[in-house]
């Protein structure tokens, strides 16, 4: 993504620069998986092979099968608990710089929106500048300052899940020696829970022979924030 405007601040940072600390953050992450996958693949070659080196082909195959469901299940517990958790600090860490940021590029915004998972970023408006700031994984973590004419659209969309567990009670039988039966209190409940993700898209087209971008904006479960955002930005571009 290019700087059509060529815009900088006359501070350390500059508009359509980008942070490379969130770039190294994701980078890190992206490593420590692949670090973690490996050294569990090495272990299921190596337990696999032991198995069949000392008890044949067969028992290497069932204990391979054994194996892979226990390392998968580890791996599971050791991605949820140990690396998601060391992304999070790093990711919070981001986004407090972000926001910090904001300063330093003599942004003043008027409503703003800061975010750490499922990666960092920060959307901000200036009214009086009539600028909007995008910092996220969409903008390739470039610093990208929008005028309200270079936007061509924003919406609020949502992103549902459907979440059903099914309880099953319990059963009583008599059989007879015709076989004749009956059985009691045998029944099932199913409870379905619904969750609801909001995004805010944002799209936009920096020049008019340039091609279209957008950037998608997580809000949680707050959709009022997120109607606020498309509402301040949707009346700068209708009013500039």
């Amino acid at each position: 993504m290019s700087n059509p405007n060529n815009q900088v601040t006359t501070n350390t940072l500059a508009f359509w620069s980008q942070d490379e600390k969130s770039l190294t953050a994701l980078s890190a992450l992206a490593w420590m998986i692949k670090i973690t996958l490996a050294i569990f693949v090495v272990i299921l070659i190596y337990a696999t092979i032991k198995q069949g080196l000392e008890y044949g082909l067969l028992a290497a195959f069932g204990w391979g099968a054994v194996y892979f469901f226990l390392l998968a299940l580890l791996f599971s517990l050791v991605y949820k608990w140990g690396i998601m958790n060391i992304a999070r600090i790093m990711f919070a860490a981001r986004k407090k710089d972000m926001v910090n940021s904001l300063s330093l590029m003599k942004f003043s915004p008027s409503i703003s929106h800061a975010w750490s998972m499922p990666t960092p970023g920060l959307i901000a408006v200036d009214l009086p500048q009539k600028a909007i700031l995008a910092i996220a994984r969409d903008t390739h973590y470039k610093r990208a300052l929008f005028k309200p004419h270079q936007i061509t659209n924003v919406k609020v969309e949502r992103e549902t899940h459907l979440h059903t567990e099914t309880k099953h009670g319990g059963s009583f039988g008599i059989m007879s020696s015709s076989g004749l039966g009956y059985n009691f209190g045998s029944r099932s409940r199913s409870k379905t829970k619904v969750t609801e993700n909001i995004f805010l898209e944002i799209h936009y087209q920096l020049q008019d022979d340039s091609a279209p971008g957008w950037i998608a904006i997580p809000y949680g479960r707050n959709r009022q924030a997120a109607e606020s955002m498309a509402t301040t930005i949707l009346n700068l571009k209708r009013n500039a």
